[in-house]
């Protein structure tokens, strides 16, 4: 624990910020708040309270994820093998994650975490490579399709799906050779402590592989409504026009996100030690919520930006939709 209390210090003193999103129904009645981690920590005096005051309460936020993933199930399970943008970054993104995982050349058996497993397809991918995986998730439908995935790809014997929450993992110090957390921070208020609890069960020299949504996206910066730099003036438009009362506030599922160069400050100050990271996907384009090119158009503009990227032209590099990290344990 005191160490922990230690890192959380440092952490404080860290200038960077944590941008949390409140995503209504659609793009345009989104709310972006930039908050500073400092004031969002655990061990943060009054940062519940603070938390609170700006998008409910972190209580709140979990089971509006819950439900958003629940009502969501049989998407999840159907995106690695949609044909649009947004299904073929989801491909894109499992395909690197497993790529990353044989570049460990990890003995068989090595214990495995997933965290956040969904439906499943990367877990069963892991033990079908011969790997001992523990897939966890909060939503009890993600458990349900994981386990019906893995006997469905006769993995039983190497995979284990219960309940579980990154917040408070129910496994002991030290049990995995590797964790990975994909497409699970972008849903989180805060970084730290999930990481922390993630170092915790991780073995030291073990790996991490984690991805978070790229604020920097080129999609999100072009399109008014998802742009955090127009942050303020939407909180001040949003704020009038509910005093007019020509607007009533939107509850919908929070998301958050990182540029990839403050999560990689973040992880370096949690002791992790960045050994690759790609960014990648970009799309789909829209303006205010409303798609401004059809799909075909906008698979090809993804594959030629993605092509940029893989080239390492300046800019295009950095601007993918999701920041995916390989990283070691000091």
């Amino acid at each position: 624990m005191a160490g922990r209390l230690e890192r959380l210090n440092k952490l404080e003193r860290c200038p960077d910020h944590v941008q949390t999103v409140a995503t209504a129904s659609s793009a345009a009645a989104t709310l972006k708040l930039i908050i500073p981690r400092a004031m969002i920590e655990r061990y943060t005096p009054n940062a519940n309270k603070m938390f609170a005051k700006r998008s409910g309460s972190i209580a709140t936020r979990r089971m509006l994820v819950q439900e958003h993933f629940k009502e969501a199930a049989t998407f999840w399970k159907h995106v690695y093998g949609a044909t649009d943008v947004y299904g073929r970054i989801h491909q894109q993104r499992r395909a690197v994650v497993l790529s990353m995982v044989d570049s460990l050349r990890l003995k068989p058996g090595s214990p495995v975490l997933d965290i956040g497993c969904g439906a499943g397809s990367t877990s069963v991918a892991l033990a079908s490579r011969g790997l001992n995986v523990a897939a966890v998730d909060p939503v009890p439908e993600m458990v349900e399709l994981t386990k019906q995935a893995a006997f469905e790809a006769r993995a039983g014997s190497n995979l284990t799906a219960s309940l579980g929450d990154v917040h408070n993992l129910a496994f002991s110090d030290s049990s995995f050779r590797l964790v990975l957390a994909i497409g699970v921070l972008p849903w989180l208020s805060t970084y730290a402590d999930p990481l922390l609890e993630i170092a915790r069960v991780l073995q030291p020299g073990g790996f991490l592989v984690v991805s978070v949504d790229n604020s920097w996206a080129i999609h999100r910066l072009l399109d008014p409504g998802t742009n955090f730099l127009l942050s303020p003036l939407k909180r001040t438009v949003g704020r009038m026009l509910r005093y007019l009362r020509l607007r009533r506030r939107k509850a919908g599922c929070p998301t958050s996100m990182a540029s990839p160069r403050a999560f990689g400050h973040l992880l370096f100050r949690l002791e992790f030690e960045v050994e690759r990271s790609v960014t990648f996907g970009y799309g789909p384009f829209s303006f205010l919520g409303r798609n401004l090119v059809s799909d075909s158009l906008g698979l090809k503009i993804h594959s030629k930006l993605q092509q940029l990227c893989e080239r390492r032209i300046p800019i295009v590099r950095s601007m993918g939709a999701q920041h995916l990290v390989l990283a070691r344990k000091r």
